[in-house]
């Protein structure tokens, strides 16, 4: 296995604060002005929210032949995170789904068959009904996504609907704002430890709930996108609020480089450097350093999901590691020239070789 002799450099050698403060101003321009969404962020949020609206008006003016639940709705993804950089070209949402007339049964995290309780008693549910090669009946996810991008093709407000490559999400653009919704139905349930006592009989006690979204093949999968929310927003929390910023930092990195990391992968790689390595630097320059060495040594590890039912999320192969240590090494050593060298020396220079960009952008 590859892993990276590369030391630290803050274990022997005095730093200058004065290269430090510079790379640190210029790395909080560089935020300001690629980085962080520039768009309207109240505007996104209050199109979101008339969306949502928009969807669960539909079964109430009988114009679906879904059966929504608006407690169920949820906000997801890096925007609902606030870990999502410029542009903003896409925004996630769950729209819940009534599932009263369902059961379900789970083979794996991303194979959840959902099934009529009662197949005389499914309303208008029973047009999404197929049936499989052993005869039993269950929910087909594609059909319910044809009907949602059915549904929203007739709403004047926006111009057009197409179901995602994927075949999990609806893809819905505007005609006013430049980003996209993507848009996937859910269901909520519990996961029920069982007992049985003489006294009561067998009995049933719920220890969690999840949310079940298309799987792409016409099924369904389990995911519960509030427990990423609450492992990013405790991090934050517990490290005075800077974990969001470097995580969108790194990337604005990745992307300007490799851009092999997923956005996902990454993002839980930082909180975890966050998680268990923090310590109250007082710069960006501090957090971003130490964040590549952490990069660095874990790229070959295995990344498990906040969620813990997903397991392994580093789907990364050997090519894309060595690369992206090769990179990281790179620019380590970069940045350790420039911060050891003398406070004249200039210090943009390096910083435009590490991100890609103009002298401009960190001035």
């Amino acid at each position: 296995m590859f892993n990276s002799q590369i030391a630290n450099p803050y274990n022997s050698f005095p730093i200058s604060h004065l290269n430090k403060n510079k790379i640190n101003s210029a790395l909080q321009n560089l935020i300001k002005k690629k980085v962080n969404i520039q768009a309207d962020v109240t505007d996104a949020r209050k199109s979101r929210k008339s969306l949502f609206k928009i969807i669960n008006n539909f079964s109430q003016n009988n114009s679906s032949m879904l059966e929504f639940a608006e407690e169920y709705d949820i906000n997801y993804g890096s925007f609902a995170r606030r870990t999502k950089i410029n542009p903003l070209d896409d925004i996630d949402l769950m729209i819940g789904l009534d599932g009263h007339r369902f059961d379900y049964l789970i083979k794996n995290c991303k194979d959840v068959t959902i099934f009529p309780k009662n197949i005389f008693n499914l309303s208008t549910w029973n047009n999404f009904i197929d049936t499989n090669n052993f005869g039993s009946l269950y929910l087909n996810s594609r059909k319910v996504l044809e009907e949602l991008k059915r549904n929203l093709q007739e709403v004047y407000i926006y111009e057009k609907a197409e179901i995602h490559r994927n075949q999990q999400a609806i893809t819905l653009k505007l005609n006013s704002y430049p980003w996209t919704f993507d848009i996937v139905p859910c269901f909520y349930g519990y996961l029920y430890n069982y007992y049985f006592t003489p006294k009561e009989g067998r009995y049933s006690i719920p220890i969690a709930g999840f949310y079940f979204i298309p799987n792409g093949n016409g099924h369904w999968m389990l995911t519960n996108p509030k427990t990423d929310q609450d492992f990013i927003t405790n991090i934050n929390q517990n490290c005075s609020g800077k974990l969001l910023e470097i995580i969108r930092l790194f990337k604005y990195w990745n992307k300007q480089n490799f851009n092999k990391f997923t956005s996902y992968l990454l993002e839980i790689m930082i909180a975890n450097f966050f998680k268990h390595n923090y310590v109250p630097y007082n710069n960006t320059y501090d957090f971003f350093l130490e964040g590549l060495y952490y990069l660095n040594e874990n790229i070959w590890q295995c990344v498990n999901s906040p969620k813990n039912f997903e397991g392994n999320i580093n789907s990364l192969d050997s090519s894309k590691m060595k690369l992206i240590n090769k990179t990281i090494e790179n620019h380590i050593n970069i940045l350790n020239d420039v911060t050891f060298s003398s406070p004249y020396q200039d210090y943009i220079r390096p910083l435009t070789e590490i991100f890609n960009n103009d002298a401009s952008d960190f001035e």
